[in-house]
């Protein structure tokens, strides 16, 4: 649990007070990836190795887009994805 969003695994959903929180399928990865490594800098590139299908590459700019959607999205629960320059995303509870 980061802030308010908890991460069910075995369901792949994020619940938010204990409801499923509505996210695009590109969404969910991206913030399950975090949420697994909350406290810990992902990098752009593996955000981009989680998103890729069937062996085709996406853009570091598709990416950025992902992030900035599920910033706007997560803020409101206590919840911030920090960008740590050079280096990726970093997933903290909005008080740390």
């Amino acid at each position: 649990m980061v802030g308010h969003l908890c991460l069910d695994t075995t369901q792949q959903r994020i619940l938010v007070y204990e409801e499923a929180f509505h996210l695009t399928s590109g969404e969910y990865k991206v913030l399950e990836l975090l949420m697994l490594q909350t406290g810990k800098v992902v990098t752009k590139e593996r955000i981009a190795q989680r998103l890729a299908s069937d062996g085709e590459g996406i853009s570091d700019n598709a990416v950025e887009i992902y992030i900035h959607r599920l910033r706007k999205r997560i803020e409101r629960y206590g919840v911030m994805i920090r960008t740590v320059r050079g280096l990726g995303y970093l997933l903290v509870a909005a008080h740390d």
